[in-house]
């Protein structure tokens, strides 16, 4: 009886005196800061040391797509990544023809290129991306790229767009009418897919034509049509098709680093995803940082919120972090490799708890 009593209290000893470690650790290892105003210069010196090294910044939004504080807080990270780290590039959940579409608005100012979204924190973004842009020089100016399947919206909106006025070789004119003709009112996936799959045919028969025709926007055009994925996918496991056409943009550009945005079911590192299929690279192997998010008392009307990629470690996670989260945005950091940090780095280097969001 004594011997286990004796067990007992070196075990009770053990857990008291790491979890005085780990509230050491994390006293010293978050950062508040603020969708208005970023990252206060400690959280920047920090980050920047941090970060370097990395050649992709990946945000995993959790509890739900449709919660609008995502917006605002990608123009933080890029902000302070292109301020400091040097970003060119950044890339969401959507196909080459909507980035193209984006990428025209940044150069233009033009609000009609944006896609149309149902809430305005979406324009506020890119509003305020081109605004930054403005201040910057060419060199400088921050795009996006697509990653993901072609969206209905943007699809017919973009081959118009990247039309010539001239007219075609008569071997692919009946081809180019199909483009002429499309309805970019329409957001009907069996219309595009049907579209798409003659132009394929027809790009595949007569490739030189085509090149010939669409001149230096031809590579545009191959890309939105021969996209390995397809507007069937959402529901599907895209994580394959997304990293091989991030590796594919990286191969074309070789930026030093990139910053991406995608749901959280597509950056936790322990599982087999976009993130860990881009982390096995060997170019970008232990080069990707993930920065997972975790909603507390968030809502939205469209669905509820749920944290459930983050359920494994949800208890430790409101035990262990939540007291430090006095502001309603908190980075907590384990890049470290500890006994503290050891279960959540496993899903991702950093986690910003979000409170109160909508």
């Amino acid at each position: 009886m004594r011997k286990l009593l004796s067990t007992f209290i070196l075990i009770l000893f053990a857990l008291t005196a790491l979890t005085q470690n780990a509230d050491q650790y994390f006293k010293t290892h978050h950062y508040s800061f603020t969708l208005s105003d970023g990252f206060d210069n400690r959280t920047v010196d920090t980050l920047k040391q941090k970060l370097d090294g990395y050649k992709l910044i990946l945000l995993g939004e959790g509890g739900s797509h449709f919660l609008q504080f995502y917006e605002p807080l990608r123009f933080v990270w890029i902000k302070f990544l292109s301020d400091n780290l040097g970003l060119k590039h950044f890339f969401m959940e959507f196909g080459h023809s909507s980035d193209f579409l984006c990428n025209e608005y940044l150069e233009t100012g033009d609000t009609s290129y944006l896609p149309k979204a149902s809430f305005t924190a979406f324009k506020i973004f890119w509003t305020s991306l081109y605004s930054y842009n403005l201040r910057e020089p060419e060199n400088k100016k921050v795009k996006s790229f697509g990653i993901d399947f072609e969206r209905t919206h943007s699809y017919c909106k973009t081959l118009k767009l990247l039309l010539p006025e001239a007219e075609p070789a008569t071997t692919i004119k009946s081809a180019i009418q199909l483009i002429r003709d499309c309805d970019d009112t329409i957001i009907n996936c069996d219309y595009i897919l049907s579209l798409n799959s003659k132009l394929k045919d027809a790009i595949t028969t007569y490739e030189l034509a085509f090149q010939q025709y669409f001149g230096d926007k031809y590579y545009d055009v191959k890309q939105i049509v021969f996209n390995n994925g397809s507007c069937k996918d959402a529901l599907k496991n895209r994580n394959k098709n997304m990293a091989a056409n991030f590796l594919s943009f990286d191969n074309k550009n070789n930026d030093k680093i990139y910053y991406g945005e995608l749901g959280m079911a597509h950056t936790i590192l322990i599982n087999k995803n976009t993130a860990s299929y881009i982390n096995d690279n060997s170019k970008f192997k232990n080069k990707v940082c993930v920065i997972n998010t975790y909603c507390y008392n968030c809502s939205t009307p469209q669905e509820q919120v749920s944290n459930w990629q983050l359920k494994k470690i949800e208890n430790d996670i409101i035990n262990q972090l939540l007291k430090y989260c006095n502001t309603d945005f908190t980075l907590f950091d384990f890049s470290e490799k500890t006994k503290q940090t050891e279960k959540f780095r496993k899903y991702g280097q950093f986690l910003i708890i979000a409170k109160n969001q909508h």
